[in-house]
């Protein structure tokens, strides 16, 4: 992963190794939105199950009396509509985020091969006689679609996904950290087992 990262950031020049931090802001941010949502549940689902209970609660208290709020329903559904609110803000902000950091790798798409073509107009004519234009505009595509497709934007749903799993094991570590742990461990063993047993065959 370290030496694919490299790589990228050989190939981004200098322009694009600035909007990278933002593309890494947004990755962030997906993954906090994504926690949010959940968190965002949490409360609804404690009144829905227990409302006796839930609205015993001190926090919950604050907020009934803070919003001047009598009725167990009206409490009820408040939350719900924060809850509806925030997922919808989320997902939002999920399709804005992959619209960007698609259009980002987009971009880079045009400056590679730009820049392939300007190095290849650089070079002595004789060398540029050699080869036919079609035959090196099919290669220059061919080889910047493979770049930004196959490495550039893989990396970035990466980037995306892990910035998601972390937020989200964040959250279950604060709230149930015994379960989070055991949990933990277990699919980390179980990952680690699968990655013992298939990195052999995936050398060869």
């Amino acid at each position: 992963m370290g030496g694919t990262m490299a790589r990228i950031l050989f190939l981004l020049d200098t322009q694009a190794r600035q909007r990278l931090w933002r593309v890494l802001a947004v990755s962030i941010g997906m993954g906090l939105a994504d926690m949010a949502a959940v968190l965002s549940i949490a409360p609804f689902l404690m009144v829905a199950a227990s409302p006796q209970k839930a609205l015993g609660n001190p926090v919950h208290g604050a907020l009934r009396d803070a919003l001047g709020i009598e009725g167990e329903t009206a409490f009820l559904v408040l939350l719900a509509l924060a809850s509806l609110g925030m997922l919808t803000a989320a997902i939002v902000f999920r399709i804005w985020g992959f619209t960007y950091l698609r259009g980002f790798v987009r971009g880079q798409s045009v400056s590679l091969a730009s820049r392939l073509v300007s190095r290849y107009m650089r070079a002595p004519l004789d060398t540029r006689l050699r080869r036919h234009s079609a035959e090196l505009v099919s290669n220059i595509q061919s080889e910047v679609e493979r770049v930004v497709n196959g490495v550039m934007m893989n990396a970035v749903r990466l980037l995306t996904a892990l910035s998601t799993a972390l937020s989200l094991a964040v959250m279950l570590v604060v709230v149930e950290p015994r379960a989070a742990l055991t949990m933990g461990l277990l699919l980390g063993l179980g990952y680690g087992a699968i990655f013992a047993a298939v990195r052999g065959p995936m050398r060869r």
